[in-house]
């Protein structure tokens, strides 16, 4: 059974504009390459493949901020059921999202748009590459945990070899690690969730972050500071100091998760 979906990505570019002149070649170069090696990814299933491809040459010379791509599906299964290609296109761009960013942080984000039939909306999804981002632009500020960008055939084949598949629930410590980073790809940016979140991927990866801990921990056992949603400094000036702690732990945190996973490709 073959059918095409509709696809829309807006809101395409990188969140912190001083790491464009880092990163503008190392992204072109990531396009090009994922026009070669990324065209199509099969999911298996008891049953049969789902094959799902598509043509990315609209990002190689894109001049704006919206691109609109035909995602190709080809379910093998012996019972494939048409109404499922939106959930398997939703997976793969969750699959593209990890990869991309692993091999050139930032370099993938925006709002997903899938049409069933061109017009009618099947399925939105948002993921934003910041903390990838921040991610690197806080090793690259401080010197600290080393982060660059890496072959994305290589990304591939590491990723590959974790055989997630399908799979909705983390059965490693490598995959719960890479399912925080969706989580907080998908989430609104919320610094506290944040450290939370990335402490859960610190674990995971046995990666030591004392101070990181210990915020943490206070944040768990309720001893933190709690923001006003506002966090208005104009209000009171005691945000400022609470709210810079938050957002330099989160991303140093971030720092070292990248940092952590691309090591294990290049290890591989």
């Amino acid at each position: 059974m073959n059918s095409t979906l509709h696809v829309q990505i807006t809101g395409l570019g990188r969140t912190i504009a001083n790491l464009e002149t880092l990163t503008n070649a190392a992204d072109a170069a990531l396009w090009r390459s994922a026009s070669e090696v990324l065209r199509e990814r099969a999911y298996v299933t008891a049953t049969g493949a789902v094959r799902v491809s598509v043509d990315w040459s609209p990002f190689v010379d894109r001049d704006d901020d919206l691109v609109a791509l035909d995602v190709h599906i080809a379910d093998e299964r012996e019972k494939g059921d048409s109404r499922d290609a939106a959930s398997f296109v939703e997976l793969f761009f969750h699959d593209l999202f990890l990869l991309l960013n692993l091999a050139v942080p930032g370099s993938f984000g925006g709002v997903i748009v899938i049409l069933a039939d061109g017009e009618h909306r099947a399925s939105e999804v948002t993921l934003s590459a910041r903390v990838f981002e921040y991610a690197w632009a806080t090793a690259t500020r401080n010197g600290g945990p080393s982060i660059a960008p890496l072959p994305l055939a290589d990304v591939i084949r590491w990723y590959d070899a974790l055989q997630m598949g399908t799979q909705q629930i983390a059965t490693t410590d490598v995959t719960k690690a890479l399912f925080v980073l969706l989580q907080l790809a998908r989430a609104e940016e919320n610094e506290s969730t944040s450290v939370l979140l990335l402490g859960q991927a610190l674990e995971a990866l046995s990666e030591g972050a004392p101070q990181f801990f210990e915020l943490r921990d206070a944040i768990v056992h309720g001893t933190a500071p709690v923001l006003h949603p506002m966090a208005d400094d104009a209000l009171d000036d005691r945000v400022d100091d609470a709210s810079i702690e938050l957002v330099n732990a989160a991303d140093l945190a971030a720092s070292i998760v990248v940092n952590a996973i691309q090591a294990r490709v290049r290890l591989a």
